[in-house]
């Protein structure tokens, strides 16, 4: 049983201090404002509530590297759109860099994170496909 929720993107609809965890996937990248996004959410946890997000290390090397290989081969033949139409796409939904997201969620959140890095777990952006934080929401 799933419920659905329509909302302005911007203000999240449920009471502060609601959620247990939130987790997120792949969304920070494409939003205008991601540091106001990450506030919102830490409001609607509970003390030591967790906030989970995985991001693409776009556009790191390794990224870089998959995109290639993603443009040249599997977007042609699944798709059926060209090398340059991909570019557009990912220019177009892609607006937040990993480093300045990074940035962002080190500044705000800096004693409050676990971070890792997938598949090297080796902390570097360049180096990984993605990247994975936790943030835990201080207790008062």
């Amino acid at each position: 049983r799933i419920n659905t929720i329509l909302y302005d993107g911007a203000k999240l609809p449920f009471e502060n201090n609601f959620f247990d965890r939130i987790i997120i996937s792949h969304v920070l990248e494409h939003i205008t404002d991601p540091e106001n996004l990450l506030f919102e959410m830490m409001n609607k946890l509970k003390n030591d509530g967790l906030l989970s997000i995985s991001l693409p290390t776009d556009p790191g090397l390794l990224w870089r590297l998959g995109k290639l290989f993603t443009k040249y081969i599997i977007i042609n033949k699944t798709y059926k759109i060209s090398p340059k139409e991909y570019d557009y796409m990912i220019a177009t939904e892609h607006i937040n860099s990993i480093f300045n997201l990074i940035s962002l969620i080190r500044y705000n959140f800096k004693n409050q994170i676990k971070e890792n890095f997938l598949p090297f777990k080796i902390k570097l952006v360049d180096l990984n496909l993605f990247y994975i934080v936790h943030i835990t929401k201080s207790g008062n």
